[in-house]
């Protein structure tokens, strides 16, 4: 029963943010990874990415099983949608009343999974955060682990480490907290303490060991993308002592219920439990009491801290990550409901479901106003291109989806100049730049080892791996490279310069840039 509602609401919000693309930018490499990993190239050894390789393997499955089309990944993305809901229903289904379930469970993927119409790594590594973290939460309360659960959280574990660093991070952090209080009694902290060092241990190598067992790298290769590549986001944890984070609007592109800061907000709730939980908890005033009654500010504040990490490392993505701090205090609920009374339970988990509330308020008003994907804030009310009216490989791959005005020009644009120079039969011969990767999807594969999945600067690429990139595109075959006018300021300037210097500009406007090959003889 409480499955058929919530596919109720999930299928039409489904259904919109899926049938509409607002930008090729963002879900371009998304889109590209999957065809390049179905071929046989592999992220680290032949493709560049800061992204760890679970979300290319899960959109490798999905085209697999479905076919090579746009409708596959979509399909993907609905199906971790009601997995996240099923999973997160059947653990909090006990512990809270049936609707207070269904609310949280309805929230989650409509905030994160939902926000976005095929799979990425937010709504994966989230999904896999959610669990993890509610699953342990869950043995804390019982005081249980069983052979059952410890099998699950390793293999959450494994998983997590193959989806992405600061969702990883933190849901390790919130397991082995779980593993700690079910296995701990005043007579066990060290052995409790052990066991949960050792899944923090098993959680830091698993995944990348089968990373690099798959890709066939090296340690240093697998350091070199995920860790050494994406120093921009590094930068971001400073936004956590500004002001404008917690009491600013956190992105402009969501609905404006969110004015005032939810990390704000957020934070007095997990301060305001762990505060009083200090006070109320049983046991004495002694050392070792007042240490036991710190516990509970402790967690609170790791919980949030993971909520803000999201945010900090990823603000544009605020929904999304925001998401957590529904799961970190339902968490906070299942451990000290029982071991400091039935008020904290249900504090913790009223504002939960208060903030559950909020957030699926704004997850649907997000996904009806396309705000996640439409970063030129086109007019709602504008004409939506369907592929078919742009060209028919358009449509049998893009199916039903269609194009915000802009990014419909785009394409148009570009399928002319595949027509001009006469590119369709020839598309090994073209490197598709920034924004424009998805091309290997339509019209055949070109994509040569060595070169980024996609175009981010500090993200994707960095200045100073101009070298190798100038010398994989001085040896490869191609004869074209296009890309789009906006995006092309994400190619670093050596690469840039040397674009110039080996080929001549065919065209340049405010759509797309076609580059030509020189002839050796007419090098400089």
């Amino acid at each position: 029963m409480a499955f058929a509602a919530a596919v109720t609401v999930l299928w039409p919000c489904w259904h919109r943010i899926s049938s509409r693309l607002g930008d090729l930018y963002d879900y371009s490499g998304s889109i590209a990874s999957a065809q390049h990993i179905l071929r046989g190239l592999r992220p680290y050894r032949d493709i560049q990415t800061p992204m760890q390789t679970l979300t290319f393997l899960y959109n490798a499955g999905c085209e697999w099983l479905f076919g090579p089309t746009y409708t596959a990944l979509a399909w993907g993305n609905f199906i971790l949608a009601l997995v996240l809901f099923a999973a997160v229903l059947l653990l909090l289904e006990r512990p809270l009343r049936l609707s207070g379930a269904f609310l949280i469970a309805l929230c989650l993927p409509l905030a994160t999974v939902l926000q976005h119409g095929v799979p990425t790594h937010n709504g994966l590594a989230f999904t896999i955060l959610a669990v993890q973290s509610l699953l342990a939460a869950r043995a804390a309360k019982e005081g249980r682990l069983g052979s059952g659960r410890v099998a699950a959280l390793l293999l959450l574990a494994t998983l997590s480490g193959m989806a992405k660093l600061n969702f990883h991070l933190v849901g390790t952090g919130a397991a082995a907290l779980g593993i700690f209080l079910a296995l701990q009694t005043r007579k066990t902290n060290l052995r409790a303490l052990l066991w949960a060092s050792a899944y923090v241990a098993f959680s830091f190598v698993a995944g990348p060991l089968l990373e690099m067992a798959w890709t066939g790298v090296s340690p240093q290769s697998w350091w070199f993308n995920v860790i050494a590549t994406p120093i921009e986001r590094h930068d971001g944890l400073r936004q956590l002592l500004s002001s404008q984070f917690w009491f600013g609007i956190i992105g402009d592109n969501y609905p404006k219920v969110l004015v005032g800061g939810i990390a704000f907000v957020a934070a007095m709730l997990f301060a305001l439990g762990g505060i009083v939980c200090f006070f109320a908890a049983p046991g004495d005033w002694r050392p070792g009491g007042i240490v036991r009654r710190l516990a509970p500010i402790f967690v609170s504040a790791c919980f949030l801290f993971g909520g803000c990490l999201f945010i900090a490392t990823n603000s544009e993505t605020l929904i999304l990550n925001a998401a957590y701090f529904v799961v970190g205090l339902v968490c906070l609920g299942l451990i000290y409901g029982e071991r400091i009374g039935a008020w904290a339970k249900y504090y913790f988990h009223g504002a939960a479901l208060s903030l559950a509330l909020v957030l699926l308020v704004a997850a649907v008003v997000a996904v009806r106003n396309f705000s996640r994907l439409n970063y030129g804030r086109e007019d709602l009310a504008a004409h939506w291109i369907p592929a078919a009216k742009i060209d028919p490989s358009a449509e049998k791959f893009f199916g039903r989806l269609r194009f915000s005005p802009r990014s419909a020009a785009l394409l148009s644009e570009v399928f002319k100049v595949i027509d001009r120079y006469e590119l369709r039969a020839n598309s090994k011969l073209v490197y598709w730049g920034p924004a424009l990767e998805l091309m290997n999807q339509l019209n055949g594969p070109s994509q040569v080892p060595g070169l980024p999945l996609a175009w981010a600067r500090n993200v994707f690429v960095r200045d100073n791996d101009s070298p190798r990139i100038i010398e994989t595109l001085r040896a490869a075959p191609y004869q074209w490279i296009i890309m789009t006018k906006m995006w092309s300021i994400h190619v670093p300037p050596p690469v840039l310069d040397y674009i110039q210097t080996a080929y001549e500009v065919e065209r340049s406007d405010e759509y797309i840039v076609v580059y030509h090959r020189r002839p050796e003889s007419a090098l400089p």
